[in-house]
């Protein structure tokens, strides 16, 4: 008996959103996130940070570059760079989520 994909159900909810809303739709990047956070805690980190991607190139499209509401997308990268041991790639995404936290404007 082989054990089914955690994933299916939510990749068959996305093309579904992509169909009715759009592919840039805020809803089509709130599934992306949530396939997303699944393969990464599966550790499938290669198949997570495509989905991750597209979701933060959504939100900030939908919201500007420097909302504060992007942090957590940034944090979802930086944390699945620091899991594959990819410090150096994980960085740059924590720090700007921190700024936008803090409320600072890029230079």
């Amino acid at each position: 008996m082989s054990t089914p994909d955690p994933t299916a159900e939510l990749e068959q909810e996305l093309r579904r959103l992509e169909e009715q809303r759009g592919a840039d739709h805020p809803e089509v990047a709130a599934c992306l996130c949530r396939l997303a956070t699944i393969r990464h805690n599966l550790q499938q980190y290669a198949e997570a940070e495509g989905p991750y991607r597209r979701c933060l190139e959504i939100m900030e499209k939908e919201l500007g570059s420097e909302s504060p509401e992007l942090a957590p997308h940034l944090n979802n990268l930086g944390l699945l760079f620091r899991d594959r041991g990819r410090w150096e790639d994980a960085q740059p995404y924590f720090e700007r989520a921190r700024r936008l936290q803090g409320g600072e404007r890029a230079s």
